[in-house]
């Protein structure tokens, strides 16, 4: 009977081997696959090193013992000098989920060329390429760099070019440096030419659940350049450590300066942009003719095409010397073709947003054109320097606009009368069209900061004759320096003698779990809470991207969770 039961028990033993076998077969073998520029071996690429070659060999990818398939890591040692004008790295397969297939660079690993082929038209090129794959996962490891090394206005080539090309599904780009795909200069010529086309990342239409995370993205037209569809939640991940990428689109945590528009999420669906560093360089464009220019410079930018796109933007700290036409820090748009059907729906909460120069025209901190869209939220942030704060719109919006707990300090210097616009809806925009309270504000337009309906009031009339901002506050103007005349410190966190403290209104009725902490102290790749970070709010909210420090922190930057969001 024991002996019995001792083969029944061999016998479940050897059927559960034969399974899990079985299923690692189907998901391939978890091969390492190790290349070098040569094939010979550098780094930690140390035995059965191969080529570029064999991974753009459609025949080395499958599920076999020694191809790409899933499960399997391939790792890059060394640089990788490319062609001018040429692509790398394409890849020929998917992953599976659970099991994506993974391209990590090597310690110190480069991929480099004069230029790269590739535009942000659409057309597939870069140094890495993934078309139309699945569950692919792109590491740099924070050393690895993608880098075009002769690409620009004073450079011997002025050429289109990508540095990573992706389209598909369950896509994660983390932990990389692509820079100099065009690096812009004061001779740019003018119309839409040369660099136009350039971007670091091109998420190109159809892809679905992107994380793109902890990189580092320097000198192009576009930084971050999407045009998705999908994605339906508010938060993504607290922390850049995924191997696959989260449902959803989520970019986050990445440092990204010298572009013309930073981060471009477009196309249709819901994304979550948090925790970026943008700045301090912006692409220089010296041609503009008051306000009419070839291209307009933004940092966060938000676009549909014949749909309406969701977009929640926080905890995000932009700034720079933008030397052209800034439509906007942050801007919310719509796709100027089928003005009827696209537009944008934002939520724009806890974001630093800072203008460091008084010589170009600078449209707004938040510029909102939604079309038709149908609310715009913009909550407990710190805009500073700006010739408009808040701006909606260039073109018919019937919908709403909710402003709380933000602070509004427009710039002195550049506007002839003395002080910015802080809330501008001009015609046919009615001021029925803008809730606004608990909000302080500071230098703006001696003649009236506050336009709706084509009629200027300032703080006084606009709480007076129109009941905005009853809770809200005006500080004196003293001095041209924000930060010393509502005591906040140099990150533009409140001291403990500040005006901010306590002005704000209890918003976690809105059930949105990230505006409920404030924001990191250090942002961007390697951005981290610090101290008087990420500090939750208590039941009396400060104004501002920050909330003071005798309340609490998490520890962590602003975990946001997957709630779907309801707003009343």
């Amino acid at each position: 009977m024991v002996a019995a039961r001792r083969s029944l028990v061999s016998i479940v033993f050897i059927g559960l081997v034969f399974c899990l076998v079985s299923a690692s077969s189907a998901f391939g073998s978890a091969t390492n696959i190790y290349i070098t520029q040569n094939g010979s071996p550098s780094g930690n690429c140390t035995s059965n090193v191969q080529t570029l070659a064999f991974f753009n060999n459609a025949s080395n990818w499958g599920s076999g013992a020694t191809q790409i398939g899933p499960g399997a890591t391939v790792l890059l040692c060394g640089t990788f000098t490319l062609a001018a004008g040429g692509s790398g790295f394409q890849f020929q397969g998917s992953g599976a989920n659970g099991s994506p297939i993974t391209l990590q660079f090597d310690n110190g690993a480069v991929i480099q060329a004069p230029y790269f082929s590739g535009t942000d038209g659409g057309v597939a090129g870069g140094a890495i390429v993934i078309n139309g794959y699945n569950y692919i996962t792109v590491d740099g490891q924070n050393t690895g760099v993608i880098q075009g090394t002769a690409n620009g206005s004073n450079l011997a080539n002025q050429q289109a070019g990508l540095g990573l090309f992706a389209k598909g599904d369950h896509i994660l780009v983390k932990n990389l440096t692509i820079q100099g795909i065009y690096v812009n200069g004061s001779n740019e010529p003018t119309g839409w030419t040369d660099g136009q086309y350039s971007d670091d990342l091109y998420i190109a239409s159809g892809s679905s659940n992107v994380e793109i995370c902890g990189n580092t993205l320097n000198d192009a037209h576009g930084g971050i350049d999407s045009q998705v569809s999908g994605g339906s939640a508010l938060g993504g991940p607290t922390s850049c450590a995924d191997t696959q990428a989260a449902s959803g689109f989520n970019y986050h945590s990445n440092t990204l300066s010298d572009h013309v528009w930073f981060i471009v999420f477009g196309g249709s669906g819901t994304a979550n942009i948090y925790n970026n560093y943008l700045g301090p360089t912006w692409w220089v464009y010296p041609h503009c003719s008051g306000y009419a220019c070839d291209y307009h410079t933004d940092g966060i930018f938000a676009q549909s095409y014949n749909t309406v796109v969701t977009a929640y933007i926080y905890n995000n700290y932009v700034t720079g010397d933008n030397e052209g036409y800034l439509t906007g820090n942050v801007y919310c748009s719509w796709d100027d073709t089928n003005p009827s059907t696209s537009g944008s729906n934002c939520y724009v909460f806890n974001n630093v947003l800072v203008r460091q120069t008084t010589n170009y025209y600078n449209g707004g901190a938040i510029t909102l054109d939604p079309s038709a869209g149908t609310a715009q939220y913009i909550y407990n942030n710190t805009a500073i320097g700006f010739d408009n704060d808040v701006y909606c719109c260039y073109h018919s919006y019937s919908g709403q606009i909710t402003t709380s707990n933000n602070i509004f300090s427009s710039n002195g210097s550049y506007s002839t009368d003395g002080g910015g616009n802080t809330i501008a809806l001009p015609p046919p925009m009615t001021c029925s069209q803008i809730t606004s309270d608990h909000n302080l504000y500071y230098n703006e337009r001696t003649g009236g900061g506050f336009s709706c309906a084509g009629t200027y009031y300032t703080f006084s009339t606009w709480r007076s004759s129109l009941g905005k901002d009853t809770h809200g506050n005006e500080v004196p103007y003293t001095t041209p320096d924000a930060v010393t005349a509502l005591n906040l410190n140099s990150d533009y966190a409140p001291t403990s003698s500040s005006l901010v403290i306590g002005l704000g209104a209890n918003l976690t009725g809105l059930a949105i779990a990230p505006l409920d902490v404030g924001a990191p102290m250090t942002f961007g790749a390697g951005g981290a809470c610090s101290t008087g970070g990420c500090i939750n709010r208590a039941s009396s909210w400060d104004v501002g991207a920050y909330e003071a420090s005798s309340g609490s922190s998490t520890g962590t930057p602003a975990p946001p969770t997957n709630l779907s969001v309801s707003v009343n």
